[in-house]
């Protein structure tokens, strides 16, 4: 029982780990895109 629920424990951490991960890597494309959005909306007004 003790090996079944350790293996269990280390399933949910690493499933946790991989939200976190793609998590951050949706926050960080966001970012970009929004910066990237804004740029290029700046650079149409302005020409």
């Amino acid at each position: 029982m003790k090996n079944e629920r350790l293996i269990w424990r280390d399933r949910r951490n690493s499933l946790g780990n991989d939200l976190g991960y793609l998590v951050g890597m949706v926050i960080i494309l966001g970012r970009s895109i929004r910066k990237r959005m804004k740029f290029s909306t700046t650079r149409k007004n302005k020409a």
